[in-house]
């Protein structure tokens, strides 16, 4: 269940009211949420900038070309 629901919090569709009833207290479960969203948005950020970069790369060596 906590993996389909920080999943679903990747994606925008969450619910602070579930995420606060956590068996730890709502504060450990909206702060561990909001790192989590942290490390998914900066891994998806890492990802789309060696696509960029790998790209670059292949548009470098043939720029006289193009």
């Amino acid at each position: 269940m906590a993996f389909k629901t920080l999943f679903y919090a990747s994606l925008g569709q969450f619910s602070f009211e579930d995420i606060a009833q956590s068996e730890k207290g709502a504060y450990f479960g909206i702060t561990f949420m909001i790192i989590f969203l942290v490390c998914n948005i900066g891994i998806i950020l890492n990802i789309f900038i060696a696509v960029i970069a790998v790209l670059y790369d292949g548009y470098a060596e043939h720029r006289n070309v193009y």
